[in-house]
């Protein structure tokens, strides 16, 4: 009897030791603490990028973002783009941003029109000197000197942004900030620039 007894016992601690090795007497596997949860993500994926953020990191630029204006229609203040005040006709075409009218030749001005800005069959965009080389540059609508003036701008505009203007009977003149070898000169009309102009100080072509 009891030898019976001792191997029921010895049954019933065996498959106790099963049991605990399965998990549980629910037959379900434990975790192991020490392993860690798997990732949400695969590895190597980056996370989501926030509506509206573009997908740039906080204080990097964007593409195409907004800046400084490029400066491609300023007049002044030592002439227009590569075209400088004081170049050979021959220099000043080889620039790429003029059309010769009127080549100088028998002492006279020869003339020019700006490729960007063209002046018509009637007018000029500027003047070249056999002397002194381009003379004047002439805006045209859409170009304004480094200090904002342009066709249209008002004579307060231009007193401010020219302190020192000169006014003149036929015509006032301004110097240029930056060149002291040259001068803006404006023509007035009800208050409003009507004509504009970078100009060599010693220019002979015109008035």
């Amino acid at each position: 009897m009891t030898a019976r007894r001792t191997a029921a016992t010895a049954i019933i601690l065996t498959g106790a030791v099963a049991l605990s090795a399965c998990g549980g007497s629910d037959g379900k596997a434990k975790a192991d603490p020490s392993t860690p949860p798997p990732s949400s993500s695969p590895s190597g994926t980056p996370p989501a990028t926030a509506p509206g953020s573009g997908g740039f990191a906080p204080g990097e630029p964007t593409p195409n973002g907004g800046g400084p204006a490029s400066g491609a229609s300023t007049l002044g203040p030592s002439g227009f783009g590569a075209l400088k005040l004081g170049m050979t006709s021959v220099n000043a075409k080889a620039t790429g941003e003029i059309v010769l009218k009127r080549a100088p030749r028998g002492g006279g001005c020869g003339t020019f029109d700006l490729k960007a800005h063209p002046a018509g069959a009637n007018a000029v965009g500027g003047y070249v000197s056999p002397r002194y080389g381009v003379a004047s540059i002439v805006a045209r609508p859409g170009m304004r000197t480094p200090e904002g003036i342009g066709l249209g701008s008002t004579l307060a505009q231009v007193k401010r942004a020219y302190p020192r203007l000169l006014a003149g009977v036929n015509g006032s003149s301004a110097p240029v900030p930056g060149n002291p070898k040259a001068v803006y000169s404006l023509l007035m009309a009800n208050d409003k620039i009507r004509e504009l102009s970078l100009d060599l100080k010693a220019q002979d072509c015109h008035n």
